[in-house]
């Protein structure tokens, strides 16, 4: 659960800022009626001014309330007569807690099993609090305050459905769920009630705080229904995460377009700027080291295929060149390490290679980026997992890159683990296709979150690798990025790939996006 001391902290700095709106609604009321007094006349010039002013500071307060309500933050709520908390992260994670009060400073023997529960001393003796269910900003369609009965005792309408698990949290968790019943009650938890816990018909309605209101969550999969204090602040909280989520959902849709036009820019090497970008790539990985020529066997030290790269960049285009170069230059050491090791595998055609994969797991494709709002690409959970990660880094700008780079690292060090061979690269990627699939089901909860997730698989699959040398690596482009934080703007030459015979290798570059 959020600590309080930080609940607290955010609760009255919005307050403040409510109060300020208020004084302002105030006096602006005050001043509308000075102005009012001669309603034939004109405004005058300091009268504009003083109105442009008040319009100012209302839309400073209202974007620092809005700025505080993406914090984390923690809300009571009711369902029938279950007490419930909720956390919300600063990610737009909710986290239903619920409560059973208790006196006994124990945790129920049939509750101890389950790692996510803990005890509470409260003022009247202990609450034990568990987590019922965890929600995402993406599986919620709309939140709205909804009427309640305050009379005449709880009825179905203060008994929401429980809803259905959607999440790939704890099974253990799943497994005390089974034990509730059709109202969502533990089946044994009147033992654990303090004496004289008010029962359903002695409870008094009349105590309802004019802050509580019904709160109606419309979910993706069901519809369910709170009793909430601060139910309106609870909707503006929930409000500013959907539109900060919708936000991000289009900036990087718009970010992974651009990415995709510059896969199907062909490397032209009449081009300037194309050859440009591959030099870059050579003195990034050996920058005391001279080329001979252009066209050398020295580029198959960086792991293309021939004396020419241009070759090897047919399928992915200009964007296969284009995260070579991101990894290379945002995360030097690392890609000189693994160069070092002269792996049985060329690094520049792999990178290529795995290029493809993300675009097939991110579900990319013209069809995808032309359709809008109802492609599939809209909820595939990488694009997802793109706008919910917390951005403080600035990660979330280079989000596909940075995937990208960790990508290549656990290929890397799988290849080691698996004492792979060369032509064991179709089996090896595919292995990393799936783990990268089952780091993002886990939701993470940030880069940082992932990149420890990514830790772990290389922990686990050996550490003779250069990975287990880097497992502190920074997650953030370097302050001054060595190149452009998006794709290189280059007129096409051609933007069909020319067709080409394929090379008898499993490394593949001619590949296409599926």
């Amino acid at each position: 659960m959020l600590p309080q001391a930080h609940v607290k902290d955010i609760k009255f700095r919005k307050k403040a800022i409510k109060e300020s709106m208020e004084r302002q609604r105030q006096a602006i009321i005050e001043y509308d009626l000075h102005t009012s007094q001669n309603p034939n006349e004109p405004l005058k010039e300091e009268d504009v001014k003083a109105y442009a002013e008040f319009d100012e500071e209302a839309d400073r307060l209202k974007r620092q309330l809005d700025i505080l309500r993406l914090e984390a933050d923690s809300f009571s709520m009711f369902r029938g007569m279950a007490r419930f908390i909720l956390d919300i992260n600063a990610r737009g994670a909710m986290t239903f807690f619920k409560i059973v009060p208790t006196q006994q400073p124990l945790i129920p023997p049939d509750m101890a099993l389950y790692s996510h529960v803990r005890l509470e001393i409260v003022e009247d003796g202990y609450e034990v609090r568990y987590i019922e269910k965890i929600k995402y900003i993406d599986e919620l369609k709309l939140v709205a305050t909804a009427p309640i009965r305050t009379s005449g005792g709880p009825t179905s309408n203060f008994h929401a459905r429980t809803l259905r698990w959607t999440n790939s949290f704890s099974s253990k968790i799943n497994g005390l769920l089974k034990q509730m019943d059709h109202n969502g009650d533990i089946d044994s938890h009147h033992s654990f009630l303090p004496p004289g816990q008010p029962t359903d018909e002695q409870f008094d309605y009349s105590k309802i705080s004019a802050e509580m209101k019904g709160v109606k969550f419309d979910w993706k999969d069901s519809t369910d229904t709170y009793t909430v204090d601060e139910a309106q602040e609870l909707v503006e909280v929930i409000g500013c995460h959907l539109n900060k989520f919708k936000r991000s959902k289009v900036e990087q849709v718009q970010k992974l377009r651009q990415l995709y036009e510059q896969k199907m820019i062909q490397y032209d090497s009449s081009t300037p700027d194309h050859e440009e970008f591959l030099m870059k790539l050579w003195h990034y990985v050996f920058p005391d080291v001279e080329l001979t020529s252009r066209r050398s066997n020295q580029w198959k030290l960086l792991g293309f295929q021939g004396s020419d790269p241009a070759t090897d960049f047919r399928g992915m285009g200009l964007l296969g060149l284009y995260n070579l170069l991101y990894f290379a230059s945002s995360y030097t050491d690392i890609v000189r390490q693994i160069l070092a090791h002269k792996r049985d595998y060329p690094f520049s055609a792999a990178g290529i290679n795995i290029t493809n994969m993300l675009l097939d797991l991110l579900s990319m494709d013209e069809e995808a980026l032309n359709d809008g709002s109802t492609s599939r690409l809209w909820e595939n959970p990488f694009l997802i997992f793109f706008c919910t990660a917390s951005d403080d880094s600035g990660i979330n700008t280079n989000a596909f890159e940075e995937l990208y780079c960790m990508t290549f690292e656990m290929f890397d060090s799988l290849w080691v683990k698996m004492n792979a061979k060369y032509m064991d690269f179709p089996r090896v990627i595919a292995s990393v296709k799936e783990m990268v699939k089952e780091v993002v089901a886990a939701r993470p909860e940030d880069w940082i979150d992932f990149r420890n997730r990514v830790n772990r698989i290389i922990v686990v699959n050996g550490s003779d690798s250069p990975s287990s040398n880097y497992t502190t690596t920074t997650l953030s482009p370097h302050s001054s990025p060595p190149i452009s934080t998006t794709p290189p703007s280059i007129s096409p030459r051609s933007t069909t790939p020319t067709s080409s015979s394929t090379p008898p290798t499993p490394f593949t570059t001619d590949t296409t996006t599926t």
